[in-house]
């Protein structure tokens, strides 16, 4: 019997959920009271909706079973559709082929052919057993944080993830102030280059080391980033990013020798960077567009990439394809926030308000910092109860409510003669002393929520569309796990007219794209046409900018 969960899933608890997925067998944590097609996301292994997770088209029908099966061997299955059923308790489930995408490898195990990408080595004879050892790397070149996955290309399997923060957040910690620095001379764009080469290296020797492959047994790199990032990464000058018009140094990237670049793959290896649209909507964009297939929903779709440099894309199924990008700085990505950091063990990453404070960390570690879904979290809930006001100043002493639990109460605090609000006490916390959020943390949070909100309005407007008429919302970005659909509303990140039940979270699109073009010929195509086909928006161009921006500030009332 098919069932599913028509209504909105309740604000999720702090419990995390263990899935066993097959095939493959892989395990994984989700946070209980989330769609199970957004737990599965979360690893890569997002599933076909053509209806936008809206329960309607069943095409993400999966089996289910109460528990962890032993070795999938669990008999008394019932089916659900995946975008509509809430994960409450551990689950095992069993991926039909209907429910995969038919055209991008995720993480769990598929059946895609291979694609006809050519590589100068392949001119010669490959027998089975040399396929069978043939790689790919996909990388997310982020602005804070960098992320890589190593693949079998022949079997399509995931060999392994892993992510270290961008090394020349040391120069920067925004994508201005690096082209400012890279422009000052040629010794400090090869040195900035050069950085980001020897990280990507870093994580690729690591995957293949864990793999166990060697090198030359990895045959094509498919980097996805902003503008600046792969300008950077390729050697190109950056100077015009860095005035107006912000024009890029070149729209499309051909495949080139990775050896060329300086990554440390097969001599005859290629690297595929990305297609941009814009100065600052880039090639990580394109890989969102391709992993969601956004241009192929018959609804008015919004894909928001929330990083660093926060992309927008609005689609409209008569053609209309609208880009922009909003500074949103990198505080949910951890940066300018006193004890922020990335979504890594030990990073709180979830925050619920009761009696007292719950929250979660990843791994289950000693709290070392908060990571961007545990702020939003944390800000969301002290706005909530009043604790912080919709300007977004922090109470404490007297200023606070009365309804404010006693326990909550004794966490807001004075530090250097600045309000303070204690997330963990200094002797339960992993760095020896106490893991606090400041004033001046909040400040960020309304400047990244407002310039993201404001860059939405402005968009919707140019299309001629209110919010509500947005059939879906793809929330992209390296969070580690999802955020709360309530609490993006209420601290201004998204428009809070867009009932919930249309906000979908799909994971890292930039690595997922990267993915899909290194194992489907269609999507590799298809990068070309999507960049193309998009029309890239000036925001600051809008008379009243400013104005929708500083009111995009303000935490919105109840």
């Amino acid at each position: 019997m098919l069932y599913s969960h028509n209504s909105s899933p309740p604000a999720t608890d702090l419990m995390s959920i263990e899935i066993t997925v097959f095939p493959g067998g892989q395990t994984l944590t989700c946070p209980s009271g989330v769609r199970l097609h957004e737990a599965l996301a979360r690893v890569g292994g997002s599933l076909t909706t053509p209806c936008g997770g809206n329960g309607t088209c069943g095409k993400c029908a999966v089996r289910v079973a109460p528990g962890q099966a032993l070795h999938g061997k669990q008999t008394i299955t019932s089916e659900v559709l995946a975008c509509q059923h809430v994960v409450r308790e551990p689950l095992t489930v069993w991926l039909s082929e209907e429910s995969r995408p038919s055209d991008v490898t995720q993480i769990l195990t598929s059946h895609l052919a291979l694609n006809d990408l050519s590589f100068n080595y392949q001119s010669r004879t490959v027998d089975a057993e040399e396929k069978e050892k043939e790689y790919v790397i996909a990388v997310d070149l982020g602005t804070t944080t960098l992320v890589a996955e190593l693949i079998c290309r022949f079997t399509q399997r995931s060999c392994g993830v892993q992510s270290c923060r961008n090394p020349q957040a040391g120069f920067g910690d925004d994508v201005i102030s690096r082209i400012q620095y890279a422009s000052e001379s040629p010794e400090n764009a090869v040195r900035f280059r050069m950085a980001v080469v020897d990280a990507i290296n870093d994580l690729i020797s690591s995957l293949a080391r864990d793999e166990p492959v060697s090198p030359g047994e990895i045959t094509q790199i498919a980097i996805a980033g902003n503008t600046t990032m792969q300008q950077l990464f390729a050697g190109l000058d950056v100077r015009s990013l860095g005035h107006s018009p912000f024009e890029p140094a070149v729209m499309n990237y051909p495949p080139t020798r990775a050896a060329d670049y300086g990554v440390a793959i097969h001599t005859e290896g290629l690297a595929q960077l990305f297609p941009v649209i814009g100065g600052f909507v880039g090639g990580d964009l394109v890989a969102g567009i391709i992993a969601t297939s956004l241009c192929s929903l018959d609804a008015p779709s919004l894909l928001i990439d929330i990083g660093t440099n926060g992309e927008i894309i609005l689609w409209r199924p008569d053609g209309l394809l609208l880009a922009a990008a909003t500074a949103a700085g990198p505080a949910f990505e951890g940066a300018r926030i006193s004890q922020g950091m990335i979504a890594a063990p030990g990073a709180i990453e979830r925050v619920a308000v009761g009696d007292d404070l719950r929250v979660e960390t990843i791994g289950n570690q000693p709290a070392r910092g908060i990571c961007g879904s545990g702020l939003i979290d944390l800000v969301a809930e002290l706005v909530r109860i009043d604790a912080i006001t919709s300007a977004g100043k922090l109470l404490t002493g007297r200023q606070l409510p009365e309804s404010v639990p006693d326990a909550i109460h004794d966490r807001f605090v004075r530090v250097d003669s600045k309000p303070a609000f204690v997330v963990v006490q200094q002797n339960e916390s992993g760095i020896g002393r106490p893991i606090l959020l400041t004033q001046h943390d909040i400040r960020q949070v309304q400047l990244a929520a407002g310039a993201i909100r404001a860059g939405v309005t402005l968009l919707l407007r140019k299309a001629g569309m209110q919010p509500g008429d947005l059939a879906n919302v793809f929330l992209a970005g390296g969070f580690g796990n999802y955020i709360r659909r309530e609490n993006a509303q209420r601290i201004g990140l998204l428009p809070p007219e867009i009932p919930t039940a249309r906000i979908h979270f799909c994971g890292n699109t930039s690595l997922a794209g990267a993915k899909a073009v290194l194992l489907s010929t269609a999507c590799c195509n298809a990068m070309q046409q999507v960049a193309d086909k998009a029309e890239c928006v000036d925001l600051s161009k809008f008379p009243d900018f400013s104005t929708v921006f500083a009111e995009s500030m303000f935490f919105p009332q109840p």
